[in-house]
């Protein structure tokens, strides 16, 4: 069985400012789901409560899997996530960016370091400083490392965000390839094509 999120009436306040409030919805399967609203209609802050980044301010997340209850400090680990506020080592070149992520966490099967590499189209650049990247090339890091790490749920907020024309196709393709029957998750309030292939919809106002 696949991952099982159920949300009973979360809201997340901050200060006195409510961003989501008295939200439910239950996201199961391998379902692909798209969430879309306009900027400041909460959709970044859902997935940063559906990632367990946030707690909610009220209300009730429940994960679980085959029936299995999944702790709150637990959840990190089923959780594969790309977003242009995520952060990524820029200390690092991207090779060893890949190295660390995968000592901690597990590549999805059949795909090598090198593959990676080449598929993300960074290889010329793959012994520089990620500080060294544009934010194009940024945000291919950090879809690459979402996609191609093990996980039962892939949240995408706002994937295409400082992708060029060749980097969507890019991202279209990694779609298409590497979802992997997992549960997924896209935020969006661009275009169709970040999210055209998702099955259900979710419009917050």
């Amino acid at each position: 069985m696949s991952l099982q999120i159920t949300l009973k009436d979360i809201s997340k306040k901050y200060s006195n400012h409510f961003i989501l409030k008295d939200f439910s919805y239950r996201f199961s399967g391998n379902n692909s789901y798209a969430i879309l609203g306009a900027n400041g209609s909460g959709k970044s802050t859902l997935v940063k409560l559906l990632s367990g980044l946030y707690s909610p301010s009220k209300g009730d997340i429940q994960f679980s899997k085959n029936d299995q209850s999944i702790p709150a400090d637990e959840v990190f680990s089923y959780v594969s996530l790309a977003a242009p506020w995520s952060e990524v080592i820029e200390d690092f070149t991207l090779r060893e960016l890949i190295s660390f992520q995968y000592k901690f966490r597990q590549p999805i099967q059949g795909i090598s370091q090198h593959e990676m590499i080449a598929i993300s189209g960074l290889e010329s650049s793959a012994g520089k400083f990620i500080h060294q990247y544009s934010s194009g090339m940024k945000q291919r890091v950090r879809l690459m490392l979402a996609f191609f790490t093990e996980s039962d749920l892939l949240l995408l907020d706002e994937p295409t965000s400082n992708l060029d024309a060749a980097g969507k196709q890019w991202y279209k393709d990694l779609v298409e390839k590497y979802t992997n029957n997992r549960l997924m998750i896209v935020a969006s309030n661009h275009l169709s094509e970040e999210y055209s292939f998702c099955k259900e919809v979710i419009e917050l106002k």
